[in-house]
Parts: C-alpha cells; sequence; structure tokens
C-alpha cells in the first residue's frame, strides 16, 4: 500500500474505553491516507491476535578485571499467542496487484492498537463462593523479621458472608479473635493479592491494602469486630485457569486471596492468613443494597513489586467461564 511516508492507517474504535469482554463485538472505522503519489489498495485487513505475556528477570553474573563479581539484571519480555481472526475490509478485485514505480518502494502500512480483554465469569455458576464461610486458626505461630517463629495461645477467626466478589462490591465480614495471655495486638492489615502463573514465571502482586480501624494497640483477651470494605473499582482480570495457544501451549492461572497480616507486641512478630476467594466480572453488584454508610475504602496499588508464591486452591477453569471461543 505504499512505503512509510506517502501513506497512513488510522483505527477509529467506537469507544474510549479499550477494555472488552470475550463476547463483545470491537467495531470502528480505518482511514487511509494516500499522502501523495497514485497508489492503489489491493487489500486492507485486520487482525485481532490474542497474547499473554509475562516477563522474566533473569540474573547475569561477569567480572570486571578480576575485581569482585558483579550481577545485573535484563528483563525479558515473552509473549505466546493464543487466538488469531483475520477480517478482510477491502477484498481485491479482478486480482489487482500494486504498482509502483520503483519495485522497492512495494511494502505494507501497519498500525497496532492494543485492546484488554477480559472472559467473563459469572459468579452464579459458582454457589459454593456465594455461602458463608468460616476460616478458623488456634495456636498460631508468628514470625520475626529474621524469621524466628513464637507459639501464641491466640485463636484467629473470620466469617466472610461470601467468597465470590466482582469489583466495586463490599465485603463483609466478622473478625474474632481470643487471646488469653493478652499479647499486644499492634495492628491488623487486610490485603487483596492476586497470584498469578504464566508458563513457569509465577508471582504475587497485593493489589489492595487497608489497615483494619479499631483493632490498635489491642490486649483484650476477646476481639470481635464486624467490617465492610469496598473493593476498588478498577479494571482487574478476573479469576481464571487457561490452557492453550497457536505454535505454543500458554498455561495461565490467575487467582485470588485475602491475606490477614496480624502484628503483635513491639519486635515486629506478624503472622499470614490466606484466605482464597474468586474475583468475577458479573452479576454487578445492587449498589443500593450494599452498606455504605460505614464502609472502608482500600487503597488501589498497581505498581507494587511482586513476589513468588505459591497457590493452593485453583479458580475455576477459563474453558468453563468461556464457551465459545473461535
Amino acid at each position: 500500500m505504499g512505503n512509510g511516508n506517502s501513506s497512513a492507517i488510522t483505527i477509529n474504535l467506537d469507544r474510549n474505553n479499550l477494555l472488552y469482554f470475550s463476547d463483545e463485538t470491537v467495531s470502528g472505522t480505518i482511514d487511509l491516507n494516500i499522502r501523495q503519489g497514485k497508489l492503489k489498495a489491493d487489500e486492507i485487513y485486520i487482525i485481532l491476535m490474542g497474547e499473554i505475556g509475562n516477563t522474566t528477570m533473569p540474573v547475569f553474573s561477569h567480572s570486571n578485571s578480576g575485581f569482585l563479581a558483579r550481577s545485573s539484571v535484563k528483563p525479558k519480555y515473552h509473549h505466546i499467542p493464543f487466538y488469531s481472526a483475520k477480517v478482510i475490509i477491502v477484498r481485491p478485485v479482478r486480482q489487482k496487484k500494486l504498482i509502483f514505480d520503483k519495485l522497492w518502494y512495494e511494502t505494507i502500512t501497519k498500525v497496532t492498537k492494543y485492546l484488554t480483554i477480559y472472559p467473563r465469569v459469572n459468579l452464579l455458576q459458582y454457589p459454593q463462593y456465594l455461602l458463608p464461610t468460616t476460616f478458623e486458626k488456634q495456636n498460631i505461630t508468628f514470625r520475626t523479621i529474621m524469621r524466628i517463629q513464637y507459639q501464641k495461645d491466640i485463636t484467629f477467626k473470620a466469617t466472610f458472608n461470601k467468597l465470590g466478589y466482582v469489583p466495586g462490591e463490599i465485603i463483609q465480614f466478622i473478625l474474632e479473635m481470643e487471646n488469653p495471655r493478652r499479647v499486644l495486638i499492634k495492628r491488623i492489615d487486610l490485603s487483596m493479592v492476586q497470584t498469578c502463573e504464566i508458563g513457569r514465571a509465577a508471582y504475587s502482586l497485593p493489589i489492595s491494602r487497608t489497615i483494619l480501624p479499631k483493632i490498635r494497640n489491642l490486649k483484650g483477651q476477646q476481639i470481635r469486630q464486624k467490617f465492610s470494605i469496598e473493593i476498588p473499582l478498577v479494571p482487574i482480570p478476573p479469576s481464571y485457569q487457561f490452557r492453550g495457544g497457536i505454535r505454543k501451549i500458554a498455561v495461565v492461572n490467575i487467582c485470588y486471596m485475602f491475606q490477614f497480616t496480624v502484628k503483635v507486641e513491639e519486635r515486629c512478630i506478624c503472622y499470614d492468613v490466606h484466605i482464597p476467594i474468586i474475583l468475577g466480572t458479573e452479576p454487578n453488584p445492587d449498589l443500593s443494597q450494599q452498606p455504605t454508610s460505614n464502609s472502608i475504602s482500600i487503597s488501589y496499588s498497581s505498581d507494587i513489586e511482586p513476589t513468588m508464591f505459591s497457590a493452593d486452591d485453583p479458580p475455576p477453569s477459563y474453558d468453563s467461564v468461556v464457551q465459545n471461543i473461535r
């Protein structure tokens, strides 16, 4: 369609929000601008390419003239195509070919538009996550920064109204603790953590975090508090599993958990409680029915450094929530 200086293509989508779901239609217009010369477009087409990507951080060691060895980190990005669909916008008429004054001008003008596409995860398909659930841990063992462990006679108990949510919903739970030795409980942090596996790469990323109010420097033998905390209404990929690909198999596992971090005494002793949850995309919460008067907003963090993890409770598979993939 001409060289890079003589023509240009612009893709204009029908909406500004470039987040789509698996059953939505991407629509818009394509503008081809011929800046100079007389060029004929033999064919204009769009390829929707689905890619799963991850960044690995290999460490390279090298020595410098016999001195101490140094190490450097060089990120490497891997992208695995798992879906491809081609739509021809302008078809050739009578097999016309591109004709140029000089053959070396025969190049293709390309433009790339990046979209974010999430699968739909309907929580109604997983009723077991919509029931009240209680997690209890007795005689929990705390650890210090130096990994020294101390066992405290403390019982941790959390009762949730459900474990399936969508962004913007309010988490409701009752936190109960038995503290017969009156150990000083400095504070309790609640984080929503995303765990992700792409191939052999794995990381854990806290996407939201808050400090529970009313639990600061307490020594009571029994603690019982009710909390309502709002999940950030931001684009977050749902829980899903996927295995597939075009030329290379891609294995993806994204899941979420609530993490309670209990900090006690003066030696930075803490204990983490992990509660697996499912994050879906629908049904949308009825905001008028949610308790908003005393709800706590969780701060959203999108740039926290990820850490390694091991997931114990896998989310629903990708194929179980996306039935028609073409």
